[in-house]
């Protein structure tokens, strides 16, 4: 009966007669009803729950759509009163679902022979090529190894080559698939048909890929005789170019084949077959060989060569230029290596989670496996030779861009590898730039002309989501660099100075980029830190990975700081001493005024009295008290300099840091020992870059960029550290105590013109208008090269101050006085003068600037620094005269405004001046007694009036009985509350309450004021109370 229907005979005639009788009744039926009920017509489509793809018996099947689903013929005899249906109803549908039902089951049986029977050929099919390959192959071999023993050798055919390629790739991909094309623009339905690559391979397989490129098609690429060449056949036809694009991707998939990316059989309870065949060797080196020979074939074969590159470098691959064969077009994939290494890198197991392991914080390096550590050296190694071997900014500015941001890449590839990108190993280091510097290089040039400030923005990765990767492309960026930098010998070598300086003046300018925009949690010493990402317009937080962070934070390590300050460092000692011993006519008129200041001081008074007694035998036997008066000898007028004896010396270091003035000597005579004689210029350029990029350091990450002056300023576009971070205290340590950073910055800036020129222009309001707190570091493009010459006085300065401030801090009088520690007395003089004319405009000046309301980080450590320092030494000068008392006073300043203030509110304006609030003592204390004495004045005028006797306000009246002195007075004041200030006065009763006699002109409320006070401090009212001295 099934057949019978399938087959579309009489049955189906039969059927429809049934049908259409079925219906009259309900029809006849629903007039009885009155037609409350309604029927449902029945569908003519076919639900068989399978998907509809045909099959080879397919064609036996006709007219399905006549077969009406269970549900529809259901639906279709359902009215209102159950109880009229008849028994040949019940059992029609009884046996229609039976139908259907065994309809279903024989369909689903052909179905699944129909696919066992296919795969089961294929399979045959496969391994029958696969046999008759291997056989090929085998024979190929012993023809190529009789050859190799006569010194000859085999180059085959192109005919051979193709057959055993096209062999070889039917065998290891899939059967052609069609797939919906959803990049069609046009609403034409389009198909693309694809094969994909087997992932039934074994471990043979890769031996057998790995013997056809050895032995087919690399002697006919490395032939001389163009005619054995196989590969410009290849791009002249869409075949041919199929063909090629199949090869590479079977190559791609060797080279980046991860852990569990493709599936075994059930049966093989072994690893997965992408690490058996990634984990060959052999075939690795084969194929890396082959992409080699293909790519670099600009000689012979320029049209190959640009098509694979075009293939392998490019994001888009030939998306652009769709290969069509016939009427198909052929879909083709992304075989971009910089990206496949990118992704490979990022995931090696295969999976989009957890970019950095979970376990890294216990297992450091170990927790990268050493497989795939090994495959990417290979993978990494073959893309750096290209890129290396050709001269295109366009490979090396995108493997720089791409791989470098890549999380923990120091640990993701071996030692060997590191050691060849950072140029260790060689014959002749200092020969070329190591490729690490190469690479950099062609990624500026490469974006010569765009804005290097935002260098984020030159970074546009979203292949991974900040979720899975607590690290931006900045901070890995910067954590990476700082890795290759500290390992690089040219630019950091622990054993021995033998740096390239070109290089690592390339290395510090890069530097100073990244730590300007990297995140604020690079460098911060927190166990966790938070960053906040831009996302376009939305910021989220991110936790940081305490491991780049680790990585990051290597730059602030005492022995990197050390070793490359004193390279730069490496100035003539005596030339250094010679700029700063230099006095001018100002400096001598200064000492001077202070010889003449110092003999009427208390202090020189209170020398000679202890210098009375000298001739006693206390001060002859006692060691203390001899060197107390050779102290104190010291301070009168007219007496010898202390002598920098060793007692005094080791004095100086025990009375401040220990540990790091105990570096200083052994610090000193080191750097004697390893100086090496470099280029002037050199030294002087890389001191620059060093200096700038810590300076930015120092400026974010010291807790100095605050706004002092300017309250209503825009915070800085970078953000800062509100408080000094301690991974900034190793710097500091190290400029203070273990290099002369101090001494030597301080001669570039009175002895270099660059230097002096930026600072005399940031000073002066007239050659730069917009005020310091703008000022910044940032770096620009020029040639393809970072400049850094935009401000670098600031840079100097604001390293020099941040080292000075710390320096005072361990630093005492006798030391600063006698023993011209950190620099010189009269230099501190020069360098108070410079900080004065920094504060005095960033106080006076630059807050009526309103073009400019955006501040930056360096320009307000700038301000903050000098406000700091000028502090500190106006106090030690309080202790003992560092200075004429003059020196610390500007002429006529806030003279004007105070002029024309007359009420109390204008006075109390001028207190809220930034120079009052930042450095009070730039005003005379006469013109400060005077500001306070008119601010009380106009206050107490404000409140009671002028005291002229006509102009008096009305004030309270009080009443006090003589007898009640303490009660009534207490009483009446408690009363008062906000009215304390106004005018009291004062009416003394008598004991019936009556007024006495007299006004209160001032006379009454100050004998009421006299006795209310001596009374109160009677101990007979409790009020207060005895001590025991009195």
């Amino acid at each position: 009966m099934f057949s019978d229907e399938l087959a579309g005979n009489a049955s189906r005639k039969r059927q429809e007669q049934a049908k259409a009788r079925r219906r009259k009744l309900v029809e006849e039926q629903r007039k009885q009803t009155g037609g409350n009920e309604t029927t449902i017509t029945c569908c003519d489509n076919v639900v068989t729950g399978m998907k509809a793809v045909r099959y080879p018996n397919e064609d036996k099947i006709k007219d399905r759509k006549n077969v009406a689903p269970l549900e529809d013929f259901k639906k279709e005899f359902h009215v209102g009163n159950k109880a009229d249906k008849g028994l040949a109803v019940d059992k029609a549908l009884e046996q229609r679902e039976n139908r259907i039902v065994q309809k279903r089951n024989k369909l689903a049986a052909e179905r699944i022979q129909s696919s066992f029977r296919a795969y089961i050929s294929n399979r045959r099919l496969v391994d029958e090529q696969k046999a008759i390959l291997e056989k090929r192959l085998s024979d190929l071999m012993v023809v190529s190894k009789l050859l190799a023993k006569q010194n000859q050798s085999f180059c085959p055919p192109p005919s051979l080559v193709s057959l055993l390629l096209n062999q070889m790739l039917f065998v290891m991909h899939s059967r052609p698939r069609k797939r919906k094309n959803r990049e069609s623009k046009s609403g034409i339905v389009e198909f693309q048909y694809f094969s994909m690559i087997s992932k039934y391979l074994v471990e043979s397989d890769a031996k057998i890929i790995a013997r056809v490129i050895e032995f087919a098609v690399i002697p006919g690429l490395l032939s001389s005789d163009r005619n054995l060449d196989p590969s410009p056949v290849w791009i002249q036809s869409a075949e041919g170019k199929l063909k090629l694009i199949k090869l590479m991707r079977l190559c791609i998939y060797l080279i980046s084949a991860r852990q569990g990316s493709s599936s075994v059989r059930s049966d093989m309870k072994k690893e997965s077959v992408a690490s058996k065949l990634a984990a060959d060797e052999d075939a690795m080196r084969v194929v890396y060989k082959m992409i080699l020979t293909i790519i670099g074939r600009d000689e012979t074969e320029p049209e190959v060569g640009a098509f694979c590159r075009k293939l392998f470098f490019s994001s888009l691959g030939h998306a652009d230029h769709p290969i069509t064969i016939g009427r198909r077009p052929i879909r083709e994939e992304n075989l971009d290596l910089i990206s496949l290494l990118r992704t490979f890198l990022l995931f090696p197991s295969g999976m989009k989670i957890n970019v950095i392991p979970r376990n890294v914080d216990s297992l450091r390096e170990k927790s990268i496996s050493a497989p795939d550590r090994s495959r990417a050296d290979g993978f990494f190694n073959m893309i750096s030779n290209i890129a290396l071997e050709r001269d295109d900014a366009y490979i090396k500015s995108r493997l720089f861009a791409e791989i470098f941001t890549v999380p923990l890449l120091t640990w993701r590839l071996q030692q060997r590898t590191i050691d060849s990108i950072v140029g260790k190993g060689g014959e002749d280091e200092n020969a070329v730039n190591p490729p690490c510097i190469t690479f950099l290089d062609a990624f500026l040039k490469f974006h010569e002309g765009k804005d290097l400030f935002d260098i984020s923005g030159l970074l546009p990765f979203d292949d991974v989501p900040i979720t899975i990767c607590p690290s931006p492309p900045m901070l890995s960026l910067c954590a990476n660099m700082s890795q290759l930098g500290t390992t690089c010998p040219l630019i950091y070598d622990i054993e021995k100075i033998h740096i390239n300086v070109n290089v690592a003046i390339a290395y510090f300018k890069f530097m100073s980029l990244l730590v300007e925009n990297t995140p604020l949690g690079s460098f911060s010493s927190r166990e966790s830190e938070i960053g906040w990402i831009e996302e376009g317009s939305r910021v989220s937080p991110v936790v940081i990975s305490s491991i780049v962070r680790d990585q990051c934070k290597i730059l602030l390590t005492e022995d990197f700081v050390r070793k490359i300050f004193r390279i730069a460092l490496d100035f003539d000692p005596t030339d250094v001493d010679q700029i700063l011993g230099q006095k001018d006519e100002r400096d001598m008129k200064i000492e001077e005024e202070l010889k003449i200041i110092q003999t009427e001081s208390v202090l020189s008074v209170a020398a000679k009295e202890a210098m009375i007694d000298h001739s006693t035998g206390f001060w002859k036997k006692s060691k203390w008290a001899k060197n107390l008066s050779k102290k104190l000898t010291s301070f009168l007028p007219g007496s010898k300099k202390v002598s920098r004896s060793n007692d005094l010396r080791k004095e100086f270091q025990l009375s401040t840091s220990g540990l790091s003035r105990n570096q200083t000597t052994q610090s000193c005579e080191d750097m004697n020992i390893e100086r090496k004689l470099i280029n002037k210029i050199q030294r002087q350029e890389l001191l620059f870059c060093l200096t700038r990029t810590y300076a930015i350091i120092v400026s974010r990450w010291g807790g100095y960029a605050r706004d002092i002056i300017n309250t209503s300023a825009t915070a800085p576009a970078t953000k800062v550290m509100e408080r000094l971070d301690s991974s900034i205290i190793p710097v500091l340590n190290v400029l203070c105590f273990s290099t002369s950073y101090l001494k030597i910055s301080w001669a570039l800036i009175q002895s270099n013109d660059i230097l002096k020129k930026d600072l005399c222009e940031m000073v002066d309001v007239k050659k730069r208008p917009f005020p310091i707190r703008a000022t910044n570091l940032f770096a620009s493009s020029h040639k393809g090269e970072i400049d850094i010459s935009k401000n670098t006085g600031s840079a100097f300065l604001l390293l020099l101050l941040s080292s000075l401030a710390h320096s005072l801090i361990v630093t005492d009088d006798v030391e600063l006085h006698d023993l011209e520690a950190p620099l010189p007395k009269h230099q501190i003089l020069r360098c108070v003068l410079l900080l004065k004319s920094i504060v005095h405009r960033a106080c006076c000046f630059d807050v009526n600037v309103k073009d400019f309301n955006e501040s930056n980080h360096v320009g307000l450590s700038l301000i903050n620094l000098s406000a700091k320092i000028l502090r500190d030494l106006y106090d030690r000068s309080s202790r003992r005269l560092l200075c004429p008392p003059k020196l610390w006073l500007i002429d006529d300043l806030m003279d004007s405004e105070i002029r024309k203030c007359k009420t109390y509110e204008d006075y109390w304006d001028i207190l809220n001046h930034p120079i009052l609030r930042v450095c009070p003592f730039f005003l005379s204390f006469k013109l400060r007694l005077k500001l306070f004495d008119r601010l009380t004045t106009t206050n107490r005028e404000s409140v009671q009036g002028r005291n002229d006797g006509h102009s008096f306000r009305p004030g309270v009246h009080i009443n006090i009985m003589r007898g009640r002195l303490i009660e009534d007075g207490l009483t009446h004041l408690n009363k008062l509350r906000s009215n304390l200030r106004q005018r009291l006065i004062v009416q003394y009763v008598n004991s019936a309450g009556a007024a006495e006699v007299g006004l209160d002109a001032g006379g009454l409320f100050k004998e009421f004021w006299s006795d209310l006070s001596n009374q109160s401090f009677n101990p007979h009212w409790a009020l207060f109370r005895e001590t025991e001295g009195k």
